[in-house]
This record gives C-alpha cells, sequence and structure tokens, in this order.
C-alpha cells in the first residue's frame, strides 16, 4: 500500500502546472507597439471575465495595452507575462487578438511608427 501511495504522489508532483502548458502563442505579423499600463485589482473590469487571473485589454486605435492581473492570484508573475505578451503582438487559440488586428488593418488603420513626440515609456503600473 505505501509503494502505490508512493507512486501516486511521484505522479501528482511530476505533473506539469497548469500555467505551463498552456497553448503555445504565435507571433501576430506588423503588429504596432501599444503603451502598457498595468494594475493589480481586487476585481476584474467588465471587459474581462470576473473569475479570470488576468486579462489584456488592447486598443489598437488608441495604441494602449492595459493588462489586469488578479489580487488574488497566486502566479501573479506567469499571468503578468502572458498578458504582457498579447500586449506585444502573441496570441492563442481561438485567436481572437489576430482577428481584432486583421480588421484594425482591413479598415485602413495598418501600422506607423509612433512619431517621437508620442513616444512615452513603455508601462506604468497601478494598482486599483
Amino acid at each position: 500500500m505505501e509503494q502505490l501511495m508512493n507512486a501516486f504522489l511521484l505522479a501528482l508532483l511530476s505533473m506539469p502546472h497548469p500555467i505551463s502548458a498552456a497553448t503555445p502563442m504565435v507571433v501576430i505579423d506588423n503588429w504596432p507597439p501599444l503603451r502598457i499600463t498595468e494594475h493589480l485589482v481586487a476585481n476584474m473590469p467588465e471587459t474581462c471575465s470576473a473569475a479570470a487571473a488576468g486579462c489584456a485589454v488592447v486598443k489598437l486605435d488608441a495604441r494602449t495595452c492595459d493588462v489586469y492581473v488578479a489580487w488574488r492570484e497566486p502566479h501573479k508573475a506567469a499571468v503578468r507575462e502572458r498578458q504582457l505578451k498579447h500586449c506585444r503582438g502573441y496570441d492563442e487559440p481561438p485567436f481572437a487578438l489576430k482577428a481584432a488586428h486583421a480588421r484594425w488593418v482591413a479598415a485602413g488603420k495598418p501600422y506607423k511608427p509612433l512619431l517621437e513626440a508620442d513616444r512615452r515609456p513603455p508601462a506604468t503600473a497601478t494598482t486599483d
């Protein structure tokens, strides 16, 4: 019985962490640089799922990306990095970000480099 329990415990410990087992991301071509603002929040905003650990709200027209990480999330760093990748043009199934970018480009708003006067620090952080 003890050997069976040890084997079970070893199997549990060797299982991949849910965050590390996530689907690989793909890069979206011609992704524009976005100003990133990070938020550590008690409650997710309405644009995100209330139960989500993290969320990136991309606004291509405004050239901004707001990253929200739930205060309750024990793996904040991993969630933050994944959401920052969304802001930098990485997407994953069901590829909603890629579809939104394609619609944005089709609407005649393709990537144009930011003017030097428009450049601001690439990221800021807030706690809501």
